[in-house]
């Protein structure tokens, strides 16, 4: 065992080679410290782009009509309302008046989803967030529409 273990001794000095670094990771490494800082520009892109923030601020407005109408509106209503028309059962159609902060609460999420994605997505794809921020306006628009036909039924 002692010629082994003097054998794996000896060959200890190989390790040493002392290689030098290529000329290329040199490079790669230049290249990902600018890839890096070009990202904050590239997210700038979605903050620049003018149809998000009027589509942004259209929805918000609509957030401060809902709840415009739900603080104004709400305590002259009945206590249990029609929501679901759909159904054609009445029990399944009605629910408390409390369920109607579900309309703004549903568009303020709708917001911050679009909003996250499309700081993350917008470079690589400017059309499709596009088109998820009209989608999110129209789904406030209706909300809001639902909201405010809701409440003027009961003549308050």
């Amino acid at each position: 065992m002692n010629k082994e273990t003097k054998k794996i001794s000896e060959q200890d000095p190989q390790f040493d080679l002392q290689l030098k670094e290529p000329f290329s990771n040199n490079l790669y490494a230049v290249k990902n410290f600018f890839f890096k800082r070009l990202r904050i520009f590239e997210s700038k892109l979605f903050i620049r782009n003018s149809p998000t923030w009027i589509l942004i601020g259209f929805t918000v407005f609509l957030v401060i009509v809902q709840f415009y109408y739900l603080n104004r509106y709400l305590p002259k209503l009945p206590g249990v309302l029609p929501v679901f028309k759909g159904y054609s059962d009445l029990s399944l159609r009605l629910a408390e008046k409390e369920f109607l902060y579900l309309f703004p609460t549903i568009t303020i999420v709708s917001i911050v989803i679009n909003s996250l994605a499309g700081y993350k997505v917008f470079n690589r794809r400017p059309h499709t967030i596009n088109f998820a921020l009209i989608v999110m306006f129209s789904c406030a628009l209706i909300l809001t529409l639902s909201l405010a036909k809701l409440i003027a039924s009961y003549n308050v």
